[in-house]
């Protein structure tokens, strides 16, 4: 039983983690204008997808430190 606590709770870690790099790649993407060549409402959708798919930092552990606010 604890065994399997553990991994409950790891595999949450890892998924709150995981929502954390993504948010936090998004915000920074945003923050930086990576993705204004999209403005205008007709054009939102592209610019939601770019600001998703944007890769900002070099390693996506920068993007959890920064999100948890550790940097």
């Amino acid at each position: 039983m604890r065994n399997l606590t553990i991994a409950i709770l790891l595999a949450l870690l890892l998924w709150f983690g995981s929502a954390i790099i993504r948010l936090e790649r998004y915000r920074y993407a945003a923050m930086l204008g990576m993705c204004d060549r999209h403005s205008g409402e007709l054009r939102r959708a592209k610019r939601e997808q770019c600001l998703e798919n944007t890769e900002t930092r070099t390693n996506p552990l920068w993007h959890l430190a920064y999100g948890l606010r550790l940097i």
